[in-house]
C-alpha cells in the first residue's frame, strides 16, 4: 500500500468521511428530558472546519433551550493507531466546566462514540452519553443519548441540519 495511513484515510477512509461535514449548517435542535417528549425545539446553527492538516474536524454550534442561548464545541477525529472514533466536547449548558471525552470503534458510515459524565457531589454517579453524527443525504444529523447507570439509551438531543 502506498502513502501514509493518514493520506489513505483522507482519500477514502474515516478522515474522508469526516470531511463530508465541512461547512456552515442551519437546522433544528430538539431537547428531550423524558422519553419521547420534546421539551424544547429551537433553531441551531453550526460551523464545521478541518483542523491540523485535516487530522480532525471542529464543530461549533449555537442554539437555545427554553429561550436561553447556549453554544458548544466538539473536536472529532479518527485515531489511526487503534482505529477508533474520538471526541472532546464542551458546551455552556450540559457540561458546566467539564470536558467530555468519548470514543467508539471505527465504522465507515457513522461517527458513534460513548463518553461519561459525573453527577457530582460526595457520592457521584457516572452516566453515559452517546453521540452519533451521520450524513443524511444533503443534511447532517447529530443525536445524543443519555444513559442512566444500568439503564437504556434515552434520546436527549436531536439536531437536524441542512
Amino acid at each position: 500500500m502506498s502513502g501514509s495511513k493518514l493520506e489513505n484515510s483522507l482519500a477514502s477512509g474515516g478522515h474522508s468521511y469526516l470531511l463530508q461535514f465541512i461547512g456552515d449548517w442551519k437546522g433544528t435542535s430538539k431537547t428531550y428530558f423524558e422519553p419521547g417528549v420534546v421539551a424544547d425545539e429551537s433553531p441551531v446553527v453550526a460551523t464545521i472546519e478541518p483542523m491540523f492538516d485535516k487530522r480532525f474536524v471542529q464543530l461549533r454550534y449555537k442554539s437555545s433551550l427554553q429561550g436561553k442561548s447556549f453554544e458548544g464545541w466538539m473536536i472529532v477525529g479518527l485515531h489511526l493507531l487503534d482505529n477508533s472514533w474520538q471526541m472532546a466536547w464542551v458546551d455552556t449548558f450540559h457540561m458546566g466546566t467539564g470536558i467530555m471525552h468519548a470514543s467508539g470503534p471505527y465504522t465507515s458510515n457513522s461517527f458513534n462514540v460513548l463518553g461519561k459524565y459525573s453527577t457530582g457531589g460526595e457520592n457521584p454517579e457516572y452516566w453515559g452519553w452517546r453521540t452519533v453524527i451521520e450524513k443524511t443525504g444533503e443534511g447532517l444529523s447529530i443525536k445524543a443519548y443519555n444513559i442512566e447507570p444500568g439503564g437504556p439509551d434515552q434520546l436527549a438531543i436531536e439536531m437536524s441540519f441542512r
